[in-house]
Order: structure tokens, then C-alpha cells, then sequence
């Protein structure tokens, strides 16, 4: 994976696990086996297509620096080299279902709300394979006001739709590492840290 392509990859891993959720439902799986796609295109660019797409739009509308995570110090390569700490990034996306009928889009959304809730809100980090580490993903508890706000940006009426984040995603510097002073000693003890006797 390149250091630039987290944003894709956690998009295609948030909707591949989506679809496969959807797959194993049995009301939803003539759906989605017939025809239904889950889509990273926009709601408005899925009901317009020729022919209109159906089923489920997973699209990240925004991306923003993680503020908790920012100041990371710079990552040691080596002994006398460092990197720059990976670009840490909140993903926000709308997820909204798109059918013929609401009873429909109120079921696949359903199905949408149980797949990413409680403890199961977890993706891979596609950044870090090698360490196992995973990626929050939550609910999102946008007021009318900002949910209009996305929707008027698309030009398209209010949907039913709800908005998830998924935090922290990396992006890593693209950079080669810089020399550096030299680590000559580690020291973890308190006492040495601050010198004490």
C-alpha cells in the first residue's frame, strides 16, 4: 500500500464489510444478490446513473486532522534516522440507502445500524497490517441542521441517512527519513529520566 491510499482503503474495507453484512441477511440477501450494490459513490451520483443504482451509498463527504493524535513525535527508523509521524485523519461518511421503496431503505439501514454498533465498530488499519491495529468506527449524532447542510451541498432533498466517523486513519509521509543525533543510551527508569540520585 502506498502512503497516500489509507482513505481508499478504508472506504473499500468499510464497504466490503457492509456488503458482505448485507449479503448474510435474509430478507436483504435477494436484494443485494439481484442487483443492489453497496457503492462509494454519492447518493445523488447513484440515483442519477443510467441505470439508477440501488442499495447502499458509503461516502466519505469529509476528512479532518485528528487532534488528539496529532503530535505524535517523529517515528526513530534506526539508531541515526527518524521519519516524520504519520498525518492522523477523522473520516466522516454518509451512509444512506437508496430503494424504490422507504420500508426498504428503512430495512437496509437497519441492517447498516446493527453491522456498526457497539464493540463491532472496528475495521483493520490498513496502515499497519504488521501491528494488528484496528480503526474505530462510530455513529455520529449530526442535528437536522448539519445533515441538511450535506444534503443542499449535493442538491438533493433530505434522505434518510446517518453519518459515521472512523478514526484515526494515517497517512504516512511520503518522505525518506532524515539523519538525526544518535541514540547512545535508552533510559526508562524515572530516577534517570529527571536525574534524580
Amino acid at each position: 500500500m502506498s502512503e497516500y491510499s489509507a482513505l481508499r482503503e478504508v472506504s473499500l474495507a468499510l464497504r466490503d464489510r457492509l456488503q458482505q453484512e448485507l449479503l448474510a441477511d435474509p430478507q436483504l440477501h435477494p436484494l443485494f444478490t439481484a442487483g443492489h450494490v453497496v457503492s462509494l459513490r454519492n447518493p445523488k451520483e447513484m440515483r442519477s446513473g443510467q441505470p439508477p443504482e440501488l442499495g447502499l451509498s458509503v461516502w466519505l463527504y469529509a476528512a479532518e486532522r485528528n487532534e488528539f493524535t496529532y503530535n505524535r513525535a517523529a517515528e526513530r527508523v534506526d539508531e541515526t534516522h527518524t521519519r516524520p509521524a504519520p498525518l492522523p485523519l477523522n473520516l466522516h461518511y454518509l451512509i444512506a440507502p437508496i430503494a424504490d421503496k422507504p420500508d426498504i431503505e428503512q430495512l437496509i439501514l437497519g441492517k447498516v445500524l446493527q453491522a456498526l454498533h457497539g464493540r463491532a465498530t472496528m475495521l483493520a488499519d490498513p496502515a499497519r497490517p504488521e501491528r494488528g491495529e484496528d480503526l474505530r468506527v462510530s455513529l455520529e449524532n449530526l442535528d437536522l441542521e448539519s445533515s441538511t447542510r450535506i444534503w443542499s451541498a449535493l442538491d438533493e432533498p433530505y434522505r434518510l441517512s446517518v453519518s459515521y466517523l472512523v478514526q484515526a486513519v494515517d497517512i504516512r509521509p511520503g518522505e525518506d527519513p532524515v539523519a538525526t543525533s544518535p541514540v547512545l543510551e535508552r533510559r526508562s527508569e524515572y530516577a534517570q529520566i529527571v536525574g534524580a540520585p
